[in-house]
């Protein structure tokens, strides 16, 4: 009887053996050949960026309670956004518009200011603009963007649709980032010209279906967890600026990197488009300065008349004591 265990045991400990030494051979196999048809992805360890939003999307997006603490009158809603096959916010009407018809009449590249996210669709103004004049216009504002990814994102998409004009509309964001960094290549990750891949798991067939699955089932508890993870954990992504923050620059440094850098970024967008028969138009990025300064010139005159009452104040007390 004690002989029959033994063998059964001795015949289980084979299987193990030779199941574990084909998932082992298995694996290697698998592992050769992802290696052999994407020799590529490991190899390019760099690429420049293209900032934009994804592709084809028809999705409802709502500010965050972080988000609208910094905004005035900005109101928990959604709001609707669509973009076409390029990653460009597009409306009703320009929705089915592709390269191969050139009908495109204009194109707006930009940050936040012409991206225009929390606004309903129809109130977007260069969707306003397109009903105005009744043409094909796209929208490639994105949040955080500055002149040199607009001009990434020309090079990479806006070129071919062979628009009659490019309206480029920035300021804010690439005086952010030249008052810290004096450079247009030195940023944070998320603002890079340039995005390291130092991983040669992407773009295999196990983490294609890996993110399948994730996207299939778990997609909210992902994004949930992803910002909880940055917001916390890693204390970097509440700031992203914060190890520049603590580089102290003159004025005359600053000046002078937005007289240099910034200077040369537009010339470059009007003589990339020129050079492609594009016609291009520099926007003034709009602003409530007028605003601002009228509510300055309000506290200033208020706090003069404080000033005034003070003096009057003491000159009348002056006056009781002699």
């Amino acid at each position: 009887m004690s002989l029959i265990k033994n063998s059964l045991f001795l015949k289980f400990l084979v299987f193990l053996f030779f199941l574990l030494l084909s998932i082992k051979i298995f694996d290697n196999a698998i592992g050769y050949i992802e290696g052999f048809y994407n020799n590529k992805n490991i190899e390019i360890k760099r690429s420049l960026i293209l900032r934009e939003h994804a592709p084809n999307l028809n999705q409802i997006v709502k500010p965050s309670f972080e988000y609208i603490k910094d905004t005035q009158n900005l109101l928990m809603k959604e709001f609707l956004l669509r973009t076409n096959q390029d990653g460009f916010i597009v409306g009703q009407k320009d929705l089915l518009v592709t390269k191969d018809k050139n009908n495109v009449s204009i194109i707006f590249f930009g940050g936040s200011t012409t991206e225009c996210l929390y606004v309903e669709e129809e109130k977007r103004f260069p969707y306003l603009v397109s009903e105005i004049l009744n043409d094909h216009i796209m929208n490639g504002g994105v949040s955080g963007n500055h002149s040199m990814h607009s001009l990434l994102s020309i090079i990479g998409k806006a070129i071919p649709y062979r628009p009659n004009h490019i309206v480029l509309m920035h300021a804010v964001n690439d005086l952010g980032l030249l008052s810290k960094t004096l450079s247009y290549w030195d940023a944070p990750n998320g603002r890079s010209l340039i995005q390291l891949d130092n991983t040669t798991i992407k773009n295999t067939v196990i983490y294609d279906l890996a993110r399948f699955v994730k996207n299939l089932l778990v997609p909210n508890l992902w994004l949930k967890t992803h910002y909880i993870f940055n917001h916390t954990i890693d204390s970097t992504a509440k700031d992203e600026w914060a190890f520049y923050r603590e580089r102290k620059y003159e004025y005359n440094d600053i000046n002078k990197a937005l007289n240099e850098q910034f200077k040369a970024s537009l010339k470059s967008f009007v003589r990339l488009c020129r050079a492609w028969g594009i016609e291009p138009i520099l926007m003034t990025q709009f602003n409530r300065i007028k605003k601002m300064i009228h509510l300055l010139g309000r506290r200033m005159k208020k706090n003069l008349n404080q000033f005034r009452m003070m003096i009057l104040f003491y000159y009348i007390k002056k006056q009781m004591r002699l």
